[in-house]
């Protein structure tokens, strides 16, 4: 007999086959991650990919971000563990896109700016054009 879940392993991971049944189980997720990843590249099902999944992705940085900031202020019922995730989800979502909207765009704005000129400043063209207002030093 099957200790308790692991027949559902037996099932998914198919530990039988010779090479993926000597796999450790990082191994194995990554190869499945994986395949699903080149998967998509060929079939891009509307419910994976499309524009909240592509905005979703924009704002996963500010939402990393906010949700260690979020989880300890928040009311978390462990009993109800689907409102809870639910709360935290939006609240991070929101939270998220206003820092996305009011910070990080702007200052990877300014950063591509700041970056355009430095490497304006070091082109040859650069050196022989006249500075439109920029102090040379």
């Amino acid at each position: 007999m099957l200790p308790e879940g692991e027949g559902h392993l037996r099932i998914a991971f198919f530990p039988g086959t010779p090479l993926v049944g000597r796999l450790s189980m990082p191994v194995q997720y990554g190869l499945l991650f994986a395949l699903f990843t080149l998967g998509l590249m060929h079939w891009q099902p509307r419910g994976l990919v499309n524009p909240v999944i592509g905005w979703i992705g924009k704002i996963s940085f500010s939402g990393y971000l906010i949700h260690l900031a979020l989880i300890p202020t928040l009311p978390i019922d462990p009993a109800n563990f689907v409102q809870s995730f639910a709360i935290i989800a939006t609240a991070t979502v929101a939270l998220s896109s206003i820092t996305y909207l009011w910070i990080e765009q702007p200052f990877n704005r300014l950063g591509r700016r700041l970056a355009r000129r430095l490497a304006d400043r070091g082109s040859p063209e650069a050196e022989a054009a006249p500075t439109a207002g920029l102090m040379v030093r």
